[in-house]
């Protein structure tokens, strides 16, 4: 397979656990210890495997769109950082819009936008775990820093290859005025 895929996972979520293994396999879960939002994410993105070219981080509370490992596979071919979800704010319902009726497969931004599931070159990731350490982070927004300094494209799968579920989340971050799923999801 062309890239590998970690799972950021909290014990709360534990009942997803099994679904995300149906959907993808034995991947790797990155389980909250406690210590914080970036020691999380750090461990799944060095979770990779070595002969992957890609490797894809995602969150546990995801909704797997159909064939997402094919689509995802069809998609991965340059040195941008893959974004599988768009989410519901309000900005962005014209492009996704336009994407839909130009049958566009990726809106290009130069941010992340959304930590729910994306995917950079293996190659990268020991460089952006460095970079983002050497910057005491507390939460994985501190890679969309790295995005921006190294000046790479976002590609925002159109449509999202996953939702999230419209559910809390576990921290200060997200809690936005719109919903959390996907603007528009390649369904299940």
């Amino acid at each position: 397979m062309k890239f590998s895929i970690a799972v950021m996972a909290h014990p709360s979520r534990e009942k997803y656990f099994e679904y995300i293994r149906e959907k993808l396999g034995d991947v790797p879960f990155s389980i909250d210890r406690g210590l914080g939002i970036w020691d999380t994410c750090k461990r799944a993105w060095l979770a990779y495997d070595p002969e992957a070219e890609y490797h894809i981080v995602m969150q546990d509370d995801l909704i797997i769109g159909r064939d997402f490992l094919r689509k995802a596979e069809e998609v991965v071919k340059e040195d941008v950082v893959y974004n599988f979800f768009m989410g519901c704010r309000r900005r962005f319902a014209e492009e996704v819009e336009q994407a839909r009726k130009s049958g566009a497969k990726f809106l290009i931004k130069n941010n992340i936008h959304h930590e729910a599931c994306m995917g950079i070159k293996t190659k990268r990731i020991k460089e952006m775990i460095e970079f983002c350490d050497a910057r005491k982070p507390k939460n994985d927004k501190v890679i969309n820093v790295y995005v921006r300094e190294k000046k790479l494209k976002v590609y925002f799968t159109m449509p999202s290859l996953v939702n999230h579920r419209n559910e809390p989340s576990l921290h200060n971050l997200n809690r936005g005025s719109y919903p959390r799923g996907a603007r528009w999801f390649i369904g299940e």
